[in-house]
């Protein structure tokens, strides 16, 4: 009789540790699929805001292709070797000589702030505002240097221009160029 009530005593562990294991399993069931029910969830809600950006994104460009076309030529003259040290003042340096040298004309009140950020179609894009006046006697080399200028920087925008005529022959232009800058490589890290 001692080896039934052993077997019986036994067979009753094996019972007890067999239910506890079997509600430790179904415990460790239910919180698995807790949490794959809150995976999925939080993965649809990513889902829709990436739907959502996406949309956004689309009624951006839709509702300024020629800004986005415009950046999307320059990006890869807009990407830089590395930081840019004084890009107005190069810039000022370069217009100033293009102004005096080949055209024989007198330039001054120029100011170069620091760089800033312009929102552009939903963009950040840092530019370099540069404000200069030239004058001179002769109009033609005043509208000569104009283009001379665009063609040293085709993607600046001109923010400001204005030819007024001076006292007897002289003719001034006051203008105001917002040049784009390139990334750093910090930036370019960054994204």
């Amino acid at each position: 009789m001692n080896h039934f009530k052993l077997t019986l005593a036994v067979l009753g562990l094996l019972l007890v540790v067999l239910t506890a294991g079997g509600l430790a399993m179904l415990g460790w069931r239910q919180r698995e699929r807790a949490r794959g029910v809150a995976l999925e969830e939080r993965r649809a809600a990513s889902v829709e805001r990436l739907s959502a950006e996406k949309s956004r994104v689309a009624r951006q460009r839709a509702a300024h292709p020629p800004i986005v076309r415009f950046l999307n030529a320059w990006q890869p003259h807009l990407v830089g070797p590395g930081p840019v040290r004084s890009p107005g003042a190069g810039m000022r340096t370069i217009l100033e000589e293009l102004a005096q040298r080949k055209l024989g004309l007198i330039t001054d009140q120029v100011t170069t702030p620091e760089p800033v950020s312009l929102l552009v179609a939903g963009r950040p894009v840092l530019v370099q505002r540069v404000n200069l006046r030239a004058s001179g006697e002769n109009l033609n080399a005043l509208l000569t240097w104009l283009g001379e200028a665009e063609a040293l920087y085709p993607y600046a925008r001109v923010e400001f221009c204005e030819i007024a005529a001076g006292t007897g022959k002289g003719v001034s232009v006051r203008l105001a160029l917002a040049q784009p800058l390139p990334k750093t490589n910090e930036e370019r890290a960054t994204r």
